[in-house]
Parts: C-alpha cells; structure tokens; sequence
C-alpha cells in the first residue's frame, strides 16, 4: 500500500563552499603570518672577524746590536730628507739635504698652496717666501726686504733640518723596543728598516720622512750657491698669545726735494 507521508522531501546535497571558504582564508592568513615572520626576522648577529694575532716581538740581543750600528751610521755623513712635519698641529711638506754637522743644508717647504725655500747655515735655519707663504707658516707682517730671508728661530721647533743626534737618540732601544717585519717601533717612535741595512723612514715627534744617504760636498756646494748674501735675515718676535710678527719695513723714501 503506497506510503501517505507527503511531506517527504529528498535531501539536499552537502554545500562544499561552507567548508572550503574559511578554511582557505585560513590558509592565507597562516601563509602571510609565515612570510611577514619570515622577513621581519632579525638578521643574525655578524660573525666577529678573527682578531689579528700580533707578530711584533722584542728585540734580540743581536737585533739591538745591529740597530744600535744603524743609528751610528745615520749620525755621519749627510742625508736627504722628504715628507712631513707637524707643528702645533700644522702639517707641512719638507724636502731638505744637510751635513751631519748642520753645517750647511737647503731645501723647499710646501705650506698650504704654497712654497718657499730653506736655508741651514752652521746651525741658524733660514726660510724665504711671498707673504702667502709667510702667513702660511703663522708669520704676519711685510716681506724683509731683498734676499728676503727671514731667521726661522723657534718657528718650526727644529724640525726642519731634524738634527740627527736628536731622531736617532729617540730610537735607540729600550727593553720595551719592539720589531714587526721591517718596523722597528720605541714607544710613540718608529723606523722603517731596509732588510736591516740602513734605515729608510723614520716617525718621530710629527717628524715623518724617508731619508736617503747624500753627498756631503754637492749638498753643501746647493747651499752656498742658495744662500749667497743671505745676510742675517730679519728676526720675527713672538707675541704674547702665540702670534709671529716681522719687523716693519724700512720707511718709504723722501719725496725728491723741489
């Protein structure tokens, strides 16, 4: 006998996208959580680079015999000079030839942009320039009149024409003397050896120059014909702040008379 049930109804098929949707944005949100993680992330801290391992040593008593023989050698003969030198805190240019004795020497000082020549004769350093260079070196006032030397006196603190006996007593070794390679160092001083037969640098007291072995009589031969009627030269006087200063000049002549 047929069924009465008429309110019968067929199921209805399962709705996937209810499913589906969410579980795919989701999805998203997990996968863009991940690579916002992932570049975000701070960088790993930088591997420290290998600290160098020293190599400077002490000297051997054979080493401090020799570089005791170096520094004989450089306070004989003459010597040619090039670099820098420091002065209270001002750096200038240098290129000098003088005898062991500071007997005589010469050479060129580059100040800013500028230039002027060096003079040693028997131990009195002169210098000559335009007044640029003059007020370049810190010295003010009129050019001396003709040949224009001026006496450096304390002006560059002797760096100049750096007297042997006074570099080479910086270096002579001490206990705590030390040497890497070719660089002999002594507390704030160093010296670059050639292969440990003559010294071809040397770093002291804002003094930082190559020498090289000279000539005594062709170097002293270029500062007489340099030097030839530098007369005293005119003397600056040192201020009470610090300043240098050059004598005035001599007064303009007397109008002819009428």
């Amino acid at each position: 006998m047929p069924t009465a049930n008429y309110n019968w109804r067929a199921p209805k098929p399962f709705n996937w996208r209810r499913v589906t949707v969410p579980v795919t944005i989701v999805a998203l949100i997990a996968v863009t959580a991940l690579v916002t993680a992932f570049l975000t992330r701070p960088d790993p801290p930088a591997t420290p680079a290998p600290q160098a391992v020293p190599t400077a040593r002490a000297l051997t008593p054979l080493e401090t015999t020799a570089i005791n023989s170096l520094l004989g050698l450089q306070r004989t003969g003459a010597h040619r000079s090039a670099g820098t030198i420091t002065v209270n805190g001002h750096k200038f240019g240098v290129q000098t030839a003088f005898t062991d004795d500071d007997a005589a020497g010469s050479g060129t000082i580059t100040a800013g942009h500028t230039r002027g020549d060096a003079l040693l004769d028997h131990g009195v350093v002169f210098i000559r320039g335009d007044d640029e260079f003059l007020a370049a070196l810190g010295i003010s006032g009129p050019v001396p009149s003709p040949p224009y030397w001026v006496v450096a006196g304390d002006l560059l603190q002797g760096k100049l024409f750096y007297s042997p006996t006074t570099w080479t007593a910086a270096l002579l070794p001490t206990p705590a003397a030390t040497i890497d390679g070719n660089t002999y160092t002594v507390g704030a001083n160093s010296a670059t050896l050639n292969n440990g037969k003559d010294i071809s640098h040397y770093n002291i007291n804002g003094v930082s120059v190559d020498i090289t072995p000279g000539t005594a009589a062709e170097i002293t031969a270029t500062a007489v014909q340099l030097g030839a009627g530098h007369g005293p030269g005119a003397v600056p006087t040192r201020s009470a702040s610090g300043s240098w200063q050059l004598p005035p000049g001599p007064p303009p002549p007397a109008p002819p008379t009428p």
